[in-house]
C-alpha cells in the first residue's frame, strides 16, 4: 500500500497533465482529465482544486448548474479535512492561471496590492472567499439575485480571510462585495439597498469597480434627491465627523458618516486631519457638482 507522500506526488502530477490541455483552451479534453484524477485521487490531496478547475470549465461552456455543483463539491472537499499549504496554494494558483489565461493580463481586484496576496500565509480563509465569490459569479449569471446577495451579505471581515494590514488590498476586496450586491439588489429594484451599498465605497479608488461604484451611485443619487439636498448632505458630513472613541480631551479615532452610512477606513486620529482630506476628495466633489 503506497504511504500518503507517495499518492500525494502522483496526485500532484496528475493534476498538473490535467491542466496542461487548458494552456491550448482545450476544455473537453482539460475535463476529461480531470475526471480521471478524480477517479485516482478523489478526497485527495488537490481535489477542491480540481472541482474548481471543473466549474471554471463549465461556467466557460455555459453550463451554470454543472458549474455551481463543482462548487459546491469544491467547498466540501475543503472543508471535510485539513488541507495543507501545498494544496490551499494549489487552488489558489488554479484561480489566477485561469483569470490569465480568460484575460491574459491579470489586472483584478487582487492585484490592487500585490504583497497583500503574496506575503500572507495561505488559508482555508482565502479559498473559501475564492469559492463564495465564484459561487456568487454563477448565481448572478443564472439572474438568480437572491441568491447572491445570500452569499455575499453574508461575507465581511470576519469570513472573508484574515487582513494583512493593507488598507488598499482590503477596500478594493469590500469594494468589489459591494457593487455587485449593489448591482443585484438594482435588478430587484432595490434602490435603497443598492445606494446604501454604493456610498460605502464610492469616496476610494482602488481599481476600476471604484469607478463604476462612483458614477452609478451619482445616477441613482440625482434620480432621489434634488442637488440642493445632496449638497446639503454632503456639507453636513463633513461638519459634523464624530469621534469614534474619547478619552478626556484625547481623541483617538474618527467616524464620517454619509446618507446615513457609516463609511469604513475612514478613521483619523484627528477631526482636522479628516475634515481636510474631505474637502480636497475629488471624487465627494463629482457627487457635489
Amino acid at each position: 500500500m503506497k504511504n500518503n507522500t507517495v499518492i500525494a506526488q502522483n496526485c500532484d502530477t496528475t493534476l498538473n497533465h490535467a491542466m496542461l490541455p487548458l494552456c491550448v483552451g482545450d476544455t473537453l479534453e482539460a475535463l476529461k482529465r480531470l475526471d480521471g484524477f478524480l477517479a485516482v485521487c478523489k478526497d485527495g490531496p488537490y481535489t477542491s482544486s480540481a472541482h474548481y478547475l471543473k466549474a471554471k470549465l463549465y461556467r466557460g461552456l455555459g453550463k451554470l448548474d454543472d458549474a455551481l455543483k463543482e462548487i459546491d463539491l469544491s467547498d466540501i472537499y475543503l472543508k471535510r479535512t485539513e488541507r495543507t499549504e501545498d494544496e490551499l496554494k494549489m487552488l489558489e494558483v488554479s484561480h489566477i492561471n485561469l483569470e490569465l489565461l480568460r484575460y491574459e493580463s491579470f489586472a483584478s481586484i487582487e492585484d490592487t496590492c500585490d504583497w497583500f496576496w503574496r506575503s500572507r500565509k495561505v488559508s482555508t480563509e482565502v479559498t473559501t472567499y475564492i469559492l463564495r465569490m465564484e459561487r456568487s459569479d454563477l448565481l448572478a449569471l443564472k439572474g438568480d439575485h437572491k441568491g447572491v446577495l445570500s452569499v455575499l451579505n453574508n461575507m465581511d471581515r470576519s469570513t472573508i480571510f484574515g487582513y494583512s494590514g493593507c488598507v488598499n488590498g482590503q477596500v478594493a476586496i469590500e469594494s468589489r462585495i459591494s457593487w455587485l450586491c449593489a448591482k443585484s439588489y438594482l435588478a430587484l429594484h432595490d434602490t435603497v439597498s443598492a445606494i446604501e451599498r454604493l456610498v460605502d465605497y464610492a469616496l476610494f479608488r482602488e481599481t476600476a469597480t471604484s469607478d463604476s461604484i462612483l458614477f452609478t451611485l451619482k445616477k441613482l443619487l440625482y434620480q432621489k434627491y434634488s442637488k440642493a439636498t445632496i449638497e446639503f448632505e454632503i456639507q453636513s458630513s463633513i461638519e459634523n465627523i464624530v469621534f469614534a472613541k474619547r478619552v478626556g480631551a484625547v481623541c483617538y479615532s474618527t467616524e464620517y458618516w454619509l446618507f446615513g452610512r457609516k463609511i469604513p477606513n475612514m478613521g483619523h486620529l484627528s477631526v482636522d486631519a479628516l475634515r481636510a482630506e474631505l474637502l480636497q476628495n475629488t471624487r465627494l466633489q463629482y457627487l457635489r457638482e
